[in-house]
């Protein structure tokens, strides 16, 4: 499934103009869950809450998220071209809110994988934000899960 059929599947779900976008994050957000190739219950429990939380999925929404994510994980994901479509739908803020999201995924289970580091990394550059942005989204998912790693 290409990157613009994904959106035009999940732009199906709602009426409301943002839902398509933050379905769309999601499935990046369960893409980093899965990277490592073990997708731990603690970090599907930090997205499922982070999901509720921001964007007021409910139940329903969540469980044809992650059914539509773990089938894109499947088949294999373009992170790149999907990154680029993103990166043209949000704004700055919402770039920067979604790699704070990555970052709150992947400090959830106290390791950084490297597959984790990488993804993020290559995201982050893909979303086209600067150092400084990076660096305020990494802290930022830090304070978040309270966590004092320097």
């Amino acid at each position: 499934m290409s990157v613009k059929s994904i959106f035009a599947l999940i732009s199906g779900a709602d009426d409301s103009e943002q839902k398509p976008h933050q379905l769309a994050v999601a499935v990046l957000l369960f893409h980093l869950v899965r990277c490592d190739g073990n997708a731990k219950m603690l970090e599907l429990m930090h997205m499922s809450e982070l999901l509720r939380k921001e964007f007021e999925f409910t139940q329903q929404e969540l469980e044809v998220i992650f059914r539509l994510a773990d089938e894109q994980e499947s088949k294999g994901i373009d992170t790149n071209e999907f990154t680029r479509e993103l990166c043209n739908k949000l704004s700055n803020h919402s770039r920067m809110k979604l790699l704070e999201y990555l970052w709150i995924l992947a400090f959830s289970d106290d390791q950084i994988e490297e597959q984790e580091a990488s993804l993020i990394k290559n995201v982050a550059q893909q979303l086209g934000l600067s150092g400084h942005e990076q660096a305020t989204a990494q802290e930022n998912a830090e304070e978040h899960l309270g966590l004092d790693l320097f």
